[in-house]
């Protein structure tokens, strides 16, 4: 990404596609797909990267995918600090009330959560947990 500064005005992660290149494993396999989990940690982690990578270089990051259709991982992209979220209709107006029922602050902390746990199970549990203490179910 450093090297596109200047170049692009925005990048969009597909994340369908870099989880099924990231956990080496085809999304389109009955055997394989139910492995590729975007809350795994590692996963949260390789999008903070790019995200943080995409802020520096001045280039608008954007996710679009079956993760940020996800209201409550909506909400993780957002902490990771991505700019912008591509959904279809139906999911837009549930990630639309998560995000905005959300501070930054509140964001950046469940992204901290998500990347600090030890498996994608337990990162949802625990921004699920932390979201209901919060009082912001979604």
């Amino acid at each position: 990404i450093p090297e596109l500064k200047g170049l692009l005005d925005f990048v969009s992660v597909g994340t369908n596609d870099l989880s099924q290149f990231f956990f080496n494993l085809d999304r389109y396999s009955p055997e394989t797909a139910e492995q590729i989990n975007y809350w795994h940690p590692s996963f949260v982690l390789l999008l903070e990267e790019i995200a943080k990578a995409a802020k520096e270089a001045g280039i608008s990051a954007g996710v679009c995918g079956e993760s940020a259709a996800d209201p409550e991982f909506g909400i993780v992209l957002a902490g990771l600090g991505f700019d912008s979220l591509s959904v279809s209709v139906s999911s837009l107006s549930s990630v639309r009330s998560a995000l905005t029922s959300a501070s930054l602050k509140q964001a950046q902390s469940l992204a901290t959560l998500a990347v600090s746990a030890k498996s994608a199970a337990a990162a949802q549990v625990i921004v699920r947990s932390e979201l209901s203490r919060l009082g912001l179910e979604s």
